[in-house]
């Protein structure tokens, strides 16, 4: 059978060799388009010549055309329209608006983002209020329930959309606060110390459960002099390293005689390193005034300048070294 190629000069299905006719006389490669016949006119049905099928390989005599992508391309279309037509008549096709859809999320995450918003700033006042009137996190963790239960009771009957989004988004205890502002927790390391030798422990290690299910507290194993000739000085401590307190529900627990808090040395300088501004400020007392007669801060003292320039090297004279002072009370 015939191939038949679809112009878009007069947009009809031909022959191939009127297709390359009309292709060379009305096809502008360097715009890709076709001029097409105007509406009002028809198009001239002598012009079209159908060739036998003897002259279907036949190759364009026009040995100057020179075919291109473009070429290759609309040929390739041109030569599956007929199978996408039976590919479209056989396939239901859904269009949705996809606009709809973007706006409605838009909206959704915009909602929580506002709403996210307004709970860690009442959080961060909150928190910035305890630590100005040193409040305990036990206080903090009652006025934080409270809140949250009269939002529930006042809010929640009011036919607000997102109301209770933001009511479960308030928290209800100062550990959970300070977890959704994305503040650490408690960054001191806790001990269990001996309140005899100060030997110290895992906290975890000091409760001891026994067979009848109940808690028990460890003593202290600590041997001062091990090596001693005397047998009574190689004696353990034996100190009882937790007590029993009542709780406000009658129940017991199970608390240190005596803590130990350890932070490294390590991470405060690093952070302290990561706040911004941080390097900015440790460079200022360089443009202090200074009055010789006068000891106004520690960079006026002996041993600060002293540290200067130890051994003729510059330490705290150059820019960005830094000097650490061990203070014991």
């Amino acid at each position: 059978m015939e191939k038949r190629f679809h112009c878009f000069h007069c947009n009809l299905k031909i022959g191939k060799t009127l297709y390359y006719q009309h292709k060379k006389k009305y096809y502008t490669p360097s715009t890709n388009t076709w001029q097409k016949v105007a509406q009002d006119q028809e198009a001239d049905t002598d012009e079209f010549y159908f060739p036998s099928d003897e002259s279907e390989n036949d190759e364009y005599p026009d040995d100057n055309y020179e075919h291109n992508d473009v070429d290759s391309a609309d040929e390739q279309t041109d030569l599956s329209d007929d199978s996408e037509n039976e590919i479209e008549n056989s396939v239901t096709e859904v269009w949705f608006d996809t606009d709809d859809v973007d706006d409605s999320v838009s909206q959704t995450t915009t909602f929580e983002s506002r709403t996210k918003k307004t709970v860690r700033f009442y959080i961060m006042f909150l928190l910035l209020w305890q630590s100005m009137f040193k409040l305990s996190d036990s206080g903090m963790t009652v006025l934080f329930l409270y809140l949250s239960m009269i939002l529930s009771l006042v809010l929640a009957p009011v036919n607000i959309e997102g109301i209770q989004e933001f009511i479960d988004m308030v928290p209800k205890s100062t550990s959970a606060a300070k977890k959704l502002i994305g503040e650490v927790g408690d960054p001191f390391l806790k001990n269990v110390s001996c309140p005899q030798c100060h030997s110290l422990y895992s906290l975890h290690l000091c409760k001891i459960v026994n067979p009848d299910k109940s808690v028990s507290s460890l003593h202290c194993s600590h041997v001062a002099f091990p090596n001693h000739p005397h047998s009574r000085q190689r004696l353990p401590c034996n100190a009882q390293l937790m007590k029993t307190i009542k709780t406000s529900s009658g129940s017991t627990s199970l608390y240190p005689r005596q803590m130990f808090c350890y932070q490294s040395i390590i991470e405060v300088l690093r952070s302290k390193l990561m706040t911004p501004g941080f390097f900015e400020k440790t460079e200022l007392w360089r443009k202090r005034r200074v009055e010789t007669s006068t000891l106004r801060d520690v960079y006026d003292g002996r041993v600060w300048n002293e540290f200067l320039c130890p051994g003729g090297i510059p330490f705290l004279s150059a820019p960005y070294n830094f000097a650490l002072a061990l203070n014991v009370d």
